[in-house]
């Protein structure tokens, strides 16, 4: 995608901090995105809302919560509240996908219903199941291919009211097809995958807080109580790169949004992203963009 188009990229490493929808009605439509920024669809995130990802054409890697699955053509999947997760381009393929984002409160009821305590409030505190993915086959067993083209269709009409209905309706369709399939879903309590998304969670966050600082591998180690090379691992396993390395990319990302802004020098772009100096910051921007960071603004 252009250097302007980094949108999906920015979703932050923290969570994410894009409104989705608006109070009348809560629900972010992304259609058929295909933009990736370095090798990223989107960089690791989190939010409070579900998400459904369909996707339409291609591959791509999803990495959700340390587990990686390779999603294709016809694939629905549901993310729970909470979840970090990311999506990796796949060399030489490309990939068309629609994100659906939802506040929970959208489609519960009344506290005590039985359908919010019994099915949808233990999915808001799960964690990533694989029951929550189906695959094209199985999409079209069940009528959820179906399902799920009329949602897209119904988005695309959302400003009436009875768009609007049919949306949701469409959601809790969706959901119950799952439900059925899988029996339901239960509250993941696994202690050794919590421990890992917090620990995700809690790096990253300092990361982003602290991008305008000297970060070393010793100050990241410490703030999981982790040795330098106990930290290094968890983070390639977690990351696929290393610390430093993800930083350099936080500090780019950064960098790209200061730039469009334009409000500040060069070198202050420098300063706030971390880099010792201007020179240094345009080098580096160079070697992973193929063009000056003066450049890029212009375009």
């Amino acid at each position: 995608m252009a250097l302007h188009e980094i949108n999906q990229a920015e979703m932050g490493a923290l969570r994410e901090q894009v409104v989705h929808g608006t109070p009348a009605f809560p629900v972010g439509w992304y259609p058929h995105l295909r933009g990736y920024w370095q090798e990223y669809y989107f960089i690791p995130h989190w939010h409070r809302e579900l998400e459904l990802i369909v996707v339409e054409s291609g591959q791509m890697e999803l990495v959700i919560q340390g587990q990686s699955f390779l999603l294709h053509s016809g694939m629905v999947l549901l993310i729970p509240p909470n979840v970090l997760h990311t999506a990796y381009r796949l060399p030489e393929k490309d990939c068309c996908f629609s994100c659906i984002v939802f506040a929970p409160e959208f489609i519960t009821g009344m506290a005590q219903e039985t359908i919010r305590q019994e099915l949808l409030e233990p999915l808001f505190v799960s964690e990533f199941h694989e029951d929550l993915l189906i695959t094209s086959q199985v999409a079209d067993v069940l009528g959820l291919s179906e399902a799920v083209h009329q949602l897209l269709e119904a988005l695309d009409q959302k400003e009436q009211a009875v768009q609007q209905l049919r949306v949701k309706g469409l959601l809790l369709l969706i959901l119950a097809t799952l439900f059925e399939q899988k029996g339901g879903i239960s509250p993941n309590n696994k202690l050794s995958q919590k421990l890992q998304q917090d620990r995700e969670k809690i790096i990253l966050g300092y990361m982003a807080d602290h991008l305008a600082e000297k970060i070393t591998l010793a100050e990241l180690a410490s703030q999981l109580n982790l040795s330098k090379e106990q930290f290094s691992r968890f983070f390639r396993q977690a990351f696929r790169r290393s610390p430093l390395q993800y930083v350099t990319q936080m500090r780019l990302q950064k960098a790209c949004r200061l730039l469009l802004q334009g409000d500040l020098t060069m070198s202050e772009v420098a300063e706030a992203c971390g880099f010792d100096n201007s020179n240094y910051f345009a080098r580096v921007f160079k070697q992973h963009f193929a063009m000056s960071p003066t450049d890029f603004q212009k375009k």
